[in-house]
This record gives C-alpha cells, sequence and structure tokens, in this order.
C-alpha cells in the first residue's frame, strides 16, 4: 500500500539507464502526488543531490546543502557551502527525508575530495562553485540519473527554469523535495533589481552569476544552497544552467535570487575532469 497519494504501478523504462543527460521522469516514477505543485514528484529530477553529515538522531542527517550529478564520480555544488567542510555524504535518488520507505533504494556515498575553484572568493562572493569527489561511483537507475551541462554561449533569458532542493520552507526544512519554477532574469535587470532591494545604486553584479525568480513566494531559500537550476532544451533534456548561491532574504517581491552561472565554468569543469583523470 502506498503512503502517498499515488499511483502503485511500476513504470517501464523507455530506454536503459545511462543512456543519455538530462532527462527528467516526466510525472514523477511510481507515486503521483496531486496536492502540491511546489513539491517535486518521485524520482522527477534524478539529478539532485541531498548533502549531508551523519546525525544519530536521524538517518537523513544534518542538511548541508543540495547538489547536482554531472558525473558518475562527481558532484557540482556551490563553494560556500563546502569549503573547509569534512564528512560529507551525499545521497543520490532522495526525495522525502523523513522515510527510508520509497519505493526505489537511495545511495550514500562518502565525499572523498572537495575540489574549490581556484577563484573562488568569499566575500565578496566570486566564483562559488565546488566539485565533490565521490569515494565510489553512483550506479545510475531510473531515479538517479546526471545532468547534462550547458554550451558555454548559452542564454537561458526569459525561461522558466526549475529549481529543486529540501530548504527551508516558513522556517522549517522541507522533507519532500521543492519544486520552484523560476525565470530567468537577464543580467542588466537583475542588477537594477538588486540595486533596488537595498544593494545601493552603485552595485555590479560581479561576473559568473546570473538571477532567477523575483516573485513573491516562490523563490530558494535556507539550506537550498549548492542547488541546481536546470533548464529544459528545445530536444526536452535538461541543462545546468545555475547553482544557488546567494540571495537577499527569500521570496521577496522583486528580489531574485543570484546563482552561479554553470555556463561560464564549463571550461573549467572539463578542465578539472580531463586533468584528474575522472574519464
Amino acid at each position: 500500500m502506498c503512503r502517498y497519494n499515488c499511483s502503485c504501478e511500476e513504470p517501464e523504462p523507455s530506454e536503459p539507464w545511462g543512456a543519455t543527460c538530462g532527462k527528467m521522469n516526466e510525472n514523477g516514477l511510481f507515486y503521483e502526488l496531486h496536492s502540491n505543485e511546489t513539491l517535486a514528484q518521485y524520482g522527477e529530477f534524478p539529478w539532485v543531490v541531498y548533502i549531508f553529515t551523519p546525525n544519530e538522531a536521524t538517518s537523513s542527517g544534518s542538511i548541508v546543502c543540495g547538489g547536482t550529478l554531472i558525473h558518475p564520480l562527481l558532484v557540482l555544488t556551490a563553494a560556500h557551502n563546502v569549503h573547509g567542510k569534512s564528512n560529507l555524504i551525499a545521497r543520490f535518488g532522495e526525495w522525502d527525508t523523513g522515510t527510508d520507505k520509497e519505493r526505489f533504494p537511495h545511495q550514500d556515498i562518502s565525499v572523498f575530495n572537495i575540489i574549490i575553484h581556484p577563484q573562488y572568493v568569499r566575500n565578496p562572493i566570486q566564483n562559488d562553485l565546488a566539485f565533490l569527489v565521490l569515494k565510489t561511483k553512483v550506479e545510475y537507475r531510473q531515479h538517479i540519473q546526471p545532468i547534462c551541462l550547458p554550451q558555454p554561449d548559452a542564454v537561458f533569458d526569459g525561461q522558466r527554469c526549475i529549481s529543486n532542493g529540501w530548504g527551508s520552507a516558513k522556517g522549517e526544512y522541507a522533507k519532500i523535495m521543492k519544486k520552484l519554477t523560476l525565470p530567468v532574469i537577464p543580467r542588466a535587470k537583475c542588477q537594477r533589481m538588486l540595486r533596488f532591494a537595498g544593494l545601493g545604486p552603485f552595485y555590479q553584479l560581479r561576473e559568473g552569476f546570473m538571477c532567477a525568480g523575483g516573485e513573491r513566494n516562490v523563490d530558494t531559500c535556507k539550506g537550498d544552497g549548492g542547488a541546481p537550476l536546470a533548464c529544459q532544451q528545445q530536444d526536452g533534456n535538461f541543462v545546468l544552467a545555475g547553482i544557488v548561491s546567494w540571495g537577499i532574504g527569500c521570496g521577496g517581491d522583486n528580489i531574485p535570487g543570484v546563482y552561479t552561472s554553470i555556463n561560464n565554468y564549463v571550461g573549467w569543469i572539463n578542465q578539472t575532469i580531463s586533468e584528474y583523470d575522472f574519464d
């Protein structure tokens, strides 16, 4: 019997697991939630990673941040969330942190190494990007799949993209993965909005960042750092457009969230994969 308002028919895989990147499981797997459009369906976004530290009180540990699966050994996240941290565990296939009774098992893999972008600066924040190197390879399954990287010249302005995570909502961390649909805001407009939001008339949005959101009560928040902003392409697959970096409060009207813009870093990402021989 299902715990959720759900359909209990196990889905038939349409193609071999791991054959593509950026392929969502439309409408989810197995369960089907009808009550809230701000919640992801089970397995709907299989690249989203839950990063935590062990905690004896709960099997889901203490949340550190979100992340994105791009390679069997690599997760991308925000540098400010993991710089100087240790004892991190990446959980793949997570959906409801309040239970271990989901249809397909998650995979917990220890983080073996953290590679911070060499030009990362904490204050004022710049180049907010890091690799989490896994101790062992994650095994791709129907609910655990990588996302694609964007082209370096990709432009997402005006597109509505999706961010997921377990960050706070109404003061408490979410148990079921959130699904936020946010408009990508052109850089010049975002800079004006941030100036009016309190950063002053001379504020300059630094290179390597992009903006999304600005709609009341629809925003990433505490605990969502490092989580993906995924944009769908014409072929139906998703690319990693951004990673949650920083913001002014949560969910303010005309106050967008700021994301590390991944297309600015595709060269560094590919160079790092090559240099460390992760292929």
